[in-house]
């Protein structure tokens, strides 16, 4: 059996033999951004760690590498390479410090070594980069994710996407080379695309192109949220709450105008669907109109109008409206089911409707029957109500109920709502709120307030105005029910209400004095809903006496 110390003396001996031998090596990769004609230094263990030290330069040669002996003696080497001082020393592939580099002479002849980056100069083969978010706006909200959309992620941020903050209040996230190119195209968004980042007065920025290769680190400046504006200039939504019936459900919605030159698939002008399946956009407010329409992508499939023509454009003055309702009729590479119909669709209706309540329609068409089976609306996408009925030639006019005569819809103040009049021929959708049902009160109202706000331009200024109502056997000058006029020139008159409805006009206390229409008519008697609204307004067109046909 070898005693210990006889191995010691093994191990001395290889390693005495060993350390006679000298090594060459060979530096056979540089970083790109290398300063050319700079000379390249070996320093270790075996000159006290000089890093300029000439006697240990490497030589290029003929092949474009680098070549140095290290004499015989040294037994195990540690060694850096530098370009002359510490400052210049090398670093790992993303710039991070390394460890000696070590080797025991005698144990070959020769060793191959790679450079991948210096101290003094950015990574250039580094397969990731760090972004660095260390401004962002005052406005930024406290409680948001700020979070890369890119190619890498198909613009949809997802948790890979998410920045970190650290305890400087920086934000910092690591992206890594794709498998394909050496550079993304981004933006920092506040969680998708609608919230992406903007210039400093809330204008769209081009795409960030983030590199990789040139730098391990890179620093971003947040100057302004698209969709969150200065306090100055307000922001436009634009909502979409009506989409063709046959639009496909998977595809993107986006905006084309004169705002992003007409691009028709641009992802920063791509609407977001809401929880109740609306679509919206927002954008800050401008000093100009918005010229533009709506598409699926492309123009061969922009909108159209139901007839399934290329509709104008439209436009909106920014500076004017904060809030876009947009209703969108055709699409031009879908043609509409039936365009012998017309279709109306009930957007809203009133909170006091019951439950699962059946809504007709009634009109010139059908008698002015209310409750058919046949004119029944339908439940419709994002809580709306449908119906589609013949197109007829001539006047479409119509009044929508819950199926009897006492459930009309009217205003919201509980006045009497005018026939919807149209033209079969100029329409082929109508939209409508549905504000109120006539025995449906909202509120509880002891006392209601008449307002005639406006009167006509032609009569007497000092006459005092009367409400005859049907309540007091329609007498036209009844004391009790005299308008007081206030110093703001208008007339007031307070009523307690002791029946549910009533009907009504307004006079000068006589009937040849009676109010009439613009056109000097006869008009049907005004009716009034109570417990809807404390104050009504009302307007007097015309007196009978007055430039009317009486």
């Amino acid at each position: 059996m070898i005693k210990r110390y006889h191995i010691w003396i093994i191990l001395i001996a290889a390693a005495i033999l060993t350390s006679c031998t000298s090594v060459v090596i060979k530096v056979d990769h540089i970083p790109a951004n290398t300063p050319m004609g700079e000379p390249l230094y070996i320093t270790g263990n075996f000159n006290n760690w000089e890093p300029g030290d000439q006697r240990y330069q490497l030589e290029m040669a003929s092949d474009s590498n680098y070549y140095i002996e290290i004499p015989p003696g040294y037994g195990w080497l540690e060694y850096k390479f530098s370009r002359g001082d510490w400052k210049t020393v090398e670093k790992g592939m993303c710039g991070e410090e390394i460890s000696n580099r070590m080797f025991l002479t005698g144990s070959a002849d020769s060793i191959a070594a790679s450079i991948l980056s210096w101290q003094d100069r950015d990574p250039v083969d580094c397969p990731k980069v760090t972004l660095i978010i260390d401004q962002i706006p005052n406005n930024t909200p406290e409680y948001d994710i700020l979070a890369l959309a890119s190619s890498l992620n198909n613009w949809d941020p997802d948790n890979h996407s998410i920045f970190t903050e650290n305890e400087n209040g920086q934000y910092y996230l690591t992206l890594y080379r794709p498998e394909k190119g050496t550079s993304i195209d981004c933006k920092v968004t506040r969680g998708s695309m609608q919230t992406s980042e903007s210039d400093g007065f809330g204008g769209e920025i081009q795409n960030r192109r983030i590199s990789f290769g040139i730098s391990d680190t890179i620093y971003l400046n947040i100057q302004g949220w698209l969709d969150l504006s200065s306090e100055d200039q307000g922001e436009v939504v634009l909502i979409i709450d009506q989409l063709p019936e046959r639009t496909p459900k998977q595809e993107s919605i986006y905006l084309a105008g004169n705002i992003n030159s007409w691009s028709t698939s641009n992802r920063n002008y791509q609407f977001r669907k809401l929880d109740d399946g609306r679509m919206i956009f927002k954008m800050p407010a401008r000093d100009y109109g918005l010229e533009y329409k709506i598409t699926r992508g492309g123009w061969f499939n922009a909108e159209v109008n139901m007839g399934g023509s290329d509709r104008e454009n439209r436009y909106t003055d920014l500076s004017q409206s904060d809030t876009i309702l947009i209703s969108i009729d055709g699409w031009k590479d879908i043609q509409p089911k039936n365009t012998d119909e017309l279709t109306i669709i009930l957007n809203a209706l009133p909170e006091t409707t019951p439950d699962n309540a059946n809504i007709y329609l009634s009109g010139n068409f059908n008698h002015w029957e209310a409750g058919k089976l046949r004119y029944r609306f339908e439940p419709y996408r994002y809580g709306r109500y449908i119906i589609s009925i013949p197109r007829l030639g001539g006047v479409l006019q119509f009044r929508v109920s819950r199926g009897s005569g006492s459930s009309f819809q009217i205003k919201a103040d509980g006045t009497d709502l005018p026939v919807h009049t149209y033209n079969y021929a100029d329409t082929d959708t109508i939209q409508l709120d549905i504000e109120a049902w006539q025995d449906l009160p909202s509120t509880q109202t002891e006392i209601i307030t008449l307002v005639v706000d406006r009167l006509p331009a032609v009569g007497p200024t000092e006459e005092s105005l009367f409400l005859a109502p049907d309540f007091n056997g329609w007498r036209p000058g009844d004391k009790e029910l005299k308008f007081v006029k206030f110093s703001d020139g208008k007339h007031y008159l307070n009523l307690r209400p002791k029946r549910k409805a009533m009907e009504y006009k307004i006079t000068r206390g006589k009937w040849s004095t009676v109010e009439v229409s613009k056109e000097g008519e006869e008009i049907p008697n005004r009716s009034l809903h109570f417990g809807f609204a404390d104050t009504v307004f009302l307007e007097v067109a015309k007196w009978r006496d007055y430039e009317g046909n009486y």
